[in-house]
């Protein structure tokens, strides 16, 4: 359900009912191959999962190569003992809420 909830992020007007709805059906659909066993369920999103990796690094390359490899220096950890030291407890909070976030566990409503 809270996967469906994103559909409410991009479009608000969107009646709480149709996101209920898409749940269900995503639901419905995934217990009516479970009889079929991991295994083929496993074959039958591999390649939605890989085509979703390859447009994720793809929009990766894409955006390195267009704004340059400086935003590679977020790796960097110097970045977050700063973050945490100036921002003291709000930006541990923060981090909790990306913890959260990451997880689907933070309910946008």
């Amino acid at each position: 359900l809270s996967a469906a909830g994103g559909i409410k992020v991009n479009r608000p007007e969107m009646d709480s009912g149709v996101v209920v709805l898409v749940a269900v059906v995503i639901l419905v659909g995934l217990f009516s191959v479970q009889h079929y066993g991991t295994d083929r369920v496993g074959w039958l999103f591999a390649p939605i999962v890989l085509l979703w990796l390859l447009l994720i690094g793809g929009i990766g390359m894409y955006n390195l190569s267009r704004f340059g490899g400086s935003v590679l220096k977020a790796f960097s950890p110097i970045y977050v003992y700063r973050y945490l030291r100036n921002g003291r407890k709000k930006s541990w909070l923060s981090l909790g809420g990306i913890l959260l976030s990451i997880t689907g566990c933070l309910s946008g409503e």
